[in-house]
Parts: structure tokens; C-alpha cells; sequence
């Protein structure tokens, strides 16, 4: 979804508008891409692949400015077997159903 909205607001980009419309298609752009490396981090921490996991969240708190995201982006680079233990943790504690990856936005 976050994909087809970033293809919107390229296409709107390329329309004839005002200098305030068109910070304003930058600003939701970048906020929107970010989301979307947030998501693609998260997904790729859900199937172990933490070099992409790294190069995603450390993309998204480029723009996001998140202590939260700087922790996690730094204690992957260290040990990330912590954050592997951590997701297994929380997959047996909290997830319902074993099928049921990640919602995106949880």
C-alpha cells in the first residue's frame, strides 16, 4: 500500500504546483519512505535477515530521528543474537497466530 502511495505522490510531483505543494509532496515522500523502511526493517528482523534489517531501520531513522530505532540499529550491529532471542521471545508470548508475521504498523 505504502509502494502504490509513493508512486501517487511521484506522479503528483511531476504536476504543475505551487512551491508550497510541492514541499509539501517532498515532506509526505520522505515520511511515507521512511514508514515504508520501518516495515521492510521489521520484516526482514521477522525472518533473520539482519543485514537487511540493519541497512532498513538505519534508512528509516535517518528521517525519524528515533532513540528507540538507534537503540535497535546499534545493538544489531553488536548482537544480534539478543535481537533474535528477543523476536523469539515475543513471537511465543504474544503471537496468537504462528502464521501471523508482522501487521506492518505494530
Amino acid at each position: 500500500m505504502l509502494e502504490n502511495l509513493l508512486r501517487v505522490l511521484a506522479k503528483a510531483s511531476t504536476f504543475d504546483l505551487t512551491a508550497a505543494e510541492r514541499t509539501a509532496i517532498v515532506d509526505e515522500t520522505e515520511r511515507n519512505q521512511a514508514l515504508l523502511n520501518l516495515i521492510e526493517g521489521k520484516r526482514a528482523l521477522m525472518v533473520k535477515d539482519t543485514d537487511k534489517a540493519i541497512v532498513h531501520l538505519s534508512l528509516a531513522n535517518s528521517h525519524m530521528r528515533s532513540q528507540k530505532l538507534s537503540v535497535a540499529v546499534w545493538v544489531l550491529r553488536r548482537a544480534p543474537q539478543v535481537v533474535r532471542c528477543a523476536i523469539s521471545l515475543r513471537r511465543r508470548l504474544f503471537l496468537k497466530n504462528e502464521k501471523a508475521l508482522l501487521s506492518g504498523l505494530d
